[in-house]
């Protein structure tokens, strides 16, 4: 709007009359409306947003950092842009606190000082830091804020502690990724190869602390002596569970077998510095530690200062370079804090996210050690995935050390190697029992390691079957490709195993700091695990098992040649304004076939000879969005489509375009083949057949001429639905049953004077009521949720009853009235239809009951003909009641002809098929002979019009009876689905105006 106003104004115009020149557009969109302050605003922003990208973000962490501080920027520019009194109102708030919070985080990392006490570099470019624990009461798996002024003023990064609270030191793993991690690496003194992950040095670079404990005996040197016999030295293993100084980590240049290390050993109090090295030495049959000169030439070291004792406390190590200072601020919360909350934890990392498994596996050493009893956890699994070959040697003392002291009947771990399998290592078979993997290689820490990538569906059953009964906590830390593959098998077996043994499997990630949404979090719609009262336990929906839908798929596959796609697409929002929605209800075909009720969602069925099922199904649907949640409502996700609704595979929907282009490409190369063919409703009305993508998918098809390897799927899908299951009667029964009660509340409730709209609301209001149930300890069940209205209701009284679809339902009922309601209630998806038509004051007049009369005798006889033996189809059962109505009729005193009947007084067909939709499987013809188990309706009806060739008496009397009938083999298994609701005059007449109502005065 702006632009063109502007761009209008840069040509000469017509102004007040008189033609002036026009503004360039630098005037007004630079100088009088931007100004120099509206410019550095708009720089200020673009580079905010454009930082923020996700690939930018990921690979130049830094700088988006650093840029997104223009936010100071932007607050005062905000303020002195213009006359832009509004900034004080908005600002004024979140600058005082983020200003509290900066002085509430420096105040508190004030305190948080954790000198370095040592630095080892490990191979693939990891390095590890221990330091000072300043913080208190931390637990496995969570995280630290760290923040080193040297390195950046302005960034803290989030680091997972890998030691465990019982430790005295707080041990981090920090992994090259980034300009920050590469400078503090740096800083500290480690040296890692161009590419840090070929890196395979493993080695202490830096040492800091004072001897705790120590004697040194006393050394004499002579002068004279020109080489000084080191003491007996023992070699001394790194142990990853005790930081005494003694026992720091020694490693060699190689990264092998530990040695020992040059330090520096100052007497307190002294200045003197004697270059050696720490060691054990034997004196007087003891160990004890003491000081061994190595390459140090002695006329540079003064005799006084290595004969004298030094005793406890007197020793200060140094070693490397002057080490930073580093601020710590946390702890933070994690998944993993929670793992000694399960019976049996399952650890799932890749790479470093080993870390938070580390953390738990070093304080399950420490609670084995105060005492088996205390060690809440049964069982634990540990599932580590590595592609460098040296990613091993991280943790490998800690993995030794937990089988050397016993823990290997607690303590399950799993190496998985994925990178190039060197040509030292020779891969092996497993064991044939073995379900974790078919491939073991040796590593360097003398274990085995599986070759691949573990297969997750084992591990879950096999789990599942070791430990019935039991709650079982798996824990995630790796990327999020990982996670979503993890997340999907965990869900899957945790359906399965509450089933089957009572197991259930509650899933927790790192990298998606979320629950197991089958347990905690909401569904766009009921399931057994968020609504149990609604839906089994083998039910994908109501009423319906999984087992149903998929063999609804298999059977529609079955036919169709191979490598068949079938595309099924669901319906969309409706929108009454911009903003505001009608009430969402699924495409029936798409719903019969997945059970799935969201909207803008596709899936694709592929016929396929090596598939299990024979085919394979993959939806494109909605991921889960806490922030569009928050104002849409819930959504199943990605997961759920899988673990609930028989997917083999789940994208974003957004992801569908790119699928289109591989089916066409396909297509393309096998056009001349029979089995290149696609079923979709492509020209079919719903929305999201409208969108972009679907659009240009048609497109491309179009320009391929691929139009005749295109056919109507809703044909085939619709001849599956017309023969209904028990599951689908039984749901419709209840549908029946509900809108019967409806009706009988209805007339019970009827008065002269109230409107057709009122009416109608206790027609709805009592079939939610009818599934509202109190038991006799005095709970309540509510079904409700179920039910919606079929259609929209015909409440038609007096002459409106004329009118086949009035809908307005608007006026006031008059006594001596008929009122025609046509309604029905929706149960789990499935529709009831019934038409009653009754006296509004509860009697009917002579007139009224003597049309009344004929057209419930002609609709009882239609229904006893609803059988296959009767070997009639819908169509011969119209013409059949068109005939037995008019001899009805001409019994009261209508002579009628054949085309009064079929132009005036009974228009239109005597029923319809009946199911999901409430003229169901439009797409069948009503030619078809009646089958076992279809259902269908038979509704006469009689509209007398204001015409002179029809007695006066009935004039404007319009009458119709409505039940839903399923099919039987014989007469006798005919059943009217809603024959509770009153049909007979006398029933009629009994039920009108029964009940009392409160008027409020």
């Amino acid at each position: 709007i702006y632009w063109r106003r502007y761009n209008n104004e840069s040509k000469p115009h017509l102004s007040k009359g008189k033609m002036v020149p026009g503004v360039p557009l630098r005037v007004n969109l630079i100088e009088k409306t931007s100004g120099w302050t509206g410019l550095v605003l708009l720089l200020s922003f673009f580079l905010l947003v454009t930082t923020s990208i996700k690939p930018i973000r990921q690979r130049l962490f830094e700088v988006f950092y650093y840029i997104h501080h223009l936010f100071i920027v932007c607050t005062v520019f905000l303020f002195i842009h213009g006359d832009n009194k509004r900034a004080t109102k908005y600002l004024i708030g979140p600058i005082i606190l983020y200003c509290t919070d900066r002085l509430y985080r420096n105040f508190r990392t004030a305190f948080a000082k954790s000198p370095i006490r040592a630095v080892i570099q490990h191979p693939s470019g990891v390095f590890e830091i221990q330091l000072d624990k300043r913080i208190i009461g931390h637990r496995p798996g969570q995280y630290v804020r760290l923040y080193c002024p040297s390195v950046s003023l302005l960034q803290w990064h989030p680091i997972t502690i890998s030691s465990a609270p019982e430790e005295e030191l707080l041990t981090l793993h920090i992994r090259l990724a980034g300009g920050w991690t590469t400078s503090l690496a740096q800083r500290l003194g480690c040296s890692f190869e161009s590419d840090a992950r070929k890196s395979t040095v493993q080695k202490v670079v830096a040492l800091s602390g004072r001897l705790k404990a120590l004697t040194f005996g006393k050394c004499c040197y002579s002068a004279a002596a020109k080489d000084i016999p080191p003491a007996p030295l023992l070699d001394i293993p790194y142990h990853p569970l005790r930081h005494d100084p003694t026992t720091v980590p020694m490693y060699s240049q190689a990264g092998g077998s530990s040695s020992y290390i040059s330090i520096d050993m100052v007497a307190k109090g002294g200045s003197t510095a004697i270059r050696g090295s720490l060691a054990l030495g034997d004196n007087d049959g003891k160990l004890k530690p003491t000081v061994s000169i190595v390459g140090s030439r002695l006329e540079d070291i003064a005799e006084s200062s290595t004969s004298a004792q030094m005793e406890s406390g007197d020793v200060v190590i140094k070693m490397g370079a002057e080490l930073p200072v580093f601020f710590i601020d946390g702890p933070y919360s994690g998944p993993a804090e929670h793992f000694f909350e399960y019976e049996v934890g399952v650890l799932i990392a890749a790479g470093i996210g080993v870390t938070p498994a580390a953390a738990v596996l070093r304080s399950v050493y420490f609670k084995w050690l105060q005492g088996r009893e205390k060690l809440p956890s049964k069982k634990v699994y540990v599932f580590w995935v590595y592609r460098d070959i040296d990613t091993i040697e991280w943790f490998k003392d800690l993995l030794i050390a937990l089988e050397e002291e016993g823990l290997g009947s607690i303590v399950e771990v799993r190496t998985y190697f994925t990178g190039q399998i060197p040509e030292s290592c020779t891969p092996q078979l497993a064991p044939a029992e073995d379900r974790f993997g078919k491939q073991v290689m040796a590593t360097s820490i003398g274990t085995k390691s599986y070759i691949g990538r573990p297969v997750f569906g084992d591990v879950f059953e096999s789990i599942g079957a070791l430990h019935p009964d039991t709650r079982v906590g798996t824990f995630l830390c790796g990327p999020k490709p990982m996670v979503r593959k993890v997340r999907r098998e965990a869900h899957k077996w945790d359906a399965r195993l509450r089933k089957s043994s009572n197991t259930t499997m509650d899933f927790h990630s790192e990298t998606a700091k979320s629950n197991n949404p089958i347990t905690s979090q909401w569904y766009g719609q009921p399931t057994h695990e968020t609504h149990p009262e609604l839906v089994g336990p083998a039910e994908a929906t109501h009423g319906i098992a999984k087992s149903e839908y998929e063999a609804r798929r298999q059977k529609l596959v079955k036919d169709l040649p191979l490598g068949s796609t079938l595309l099924l697409f669901s319906a969309s929002m409706h929108f009454v304004s911009p903003h505001v929605f009608h009430s969402f209800r699924q495409d029936s075909d798409f719903y019969y076939l997945t059970g799935w009720n969201e909207p803008n969602s596709v899936v694709a069925i592929e016929k396929s000879a090596t598939a299990s099922r024979g085919y394979v199904m993959t939806m494109f649907v909605n991921p889960k969005d806490p922030k569009k949640e928050m104002w849409e409502g819930p959504r199943n996700g990605i997961e759920a489509a899988v673990a609930l609704f028989g997917a083999d595979e789940a994208r974003p929907i957004a992801e569908f375009r790119k699928y289109t282009n591989k089916l066409t490409n396909r297509l393309q190369d096998r056009k001349s083949r029979d089995d290149a063919c696609i079923f979709a409703d492509l020209d079919a009305e719903h929305g999201l057949l409208r969108s972009r993508e679907c659009s240009a998918f048609k497109d491309q098809l179009r320009r391929e001429n691929m139009g005749s390897h295109v056919h109507r799927l809703s044909p085939l899908v619709q001849k599956l639905r017309l023969i209904k299951s028990s599951a689908e009667i039984q749901l419709m029964r209840e549908a029946g049953r509900i809108s019967a009660h409806g009706f009988g509340q209805l007339m019970q409730r009827c008065r002269p004077g109230l409107s057709e709209s009122t009416l109608q609301t206790v027609f709805e209001q009592a079939t939610k009521m009818a599934l509202v149930s109190q038991g006799e300890d005095g709970s309540v069940t509510d079904r409700s949720a179920l039910s919606r209205p079929a259609y929209v209701p015909v409440f038609a009284s007096g002459e409106h009853a004329l009118c086949m679809h009035y809908v307005q339902n608007s006026s006031p009922v008059k006594s001596g009235d008929l009122i025609l309601v046509d309604a029905g209630a929706e149960y789990a998806a499935y529709a009831s239809d019934i038409t009653r038509t009754f006296p509004v004051n509860g009697r009917f007049s002579q007139p009224q009951r003597d049309l009344y009369s004929a057209l419930l005798s002609v609709h009882e006889q239609m229904i006893k003909l609803c059988h296959v033996g009767s070997g009639y189809s819908l169509n011969e059962i119209h013409r059949r009641s068109t005939k037995v109505l008019a001899t009805e009729l001409k019994q009261i005193g209508l002579d009628v002809s054949d085309s009064d009947i079929d132009e005036q007084l009974f228009p239109h067909h005597i029923g319809h098929y009946l199911g999901m939709d409430v003229h169901d499987t439009f797409d069948i013809n009503r030619s078809q002979q009646l089958k076992r188990n279809m259902v269908v309706t038979i509704e006469p009806g009689v509209y007398v019009p204001y015409d002179s060739k029809f007695p006066r008496a009935f004039h404007g009397i319009g009458i119709r009876i409505e039940d839903d009938i399923v099919v039987g083999q014989t007469e006798a298994d005919i059943e009217n689905l809603t024959a509770r609701a009153p049909r007979s005059v006398d029933e009629i007449e009994a039920c009108v105006g029964s009940a009392s109502w409160e008027f409020q005065a």
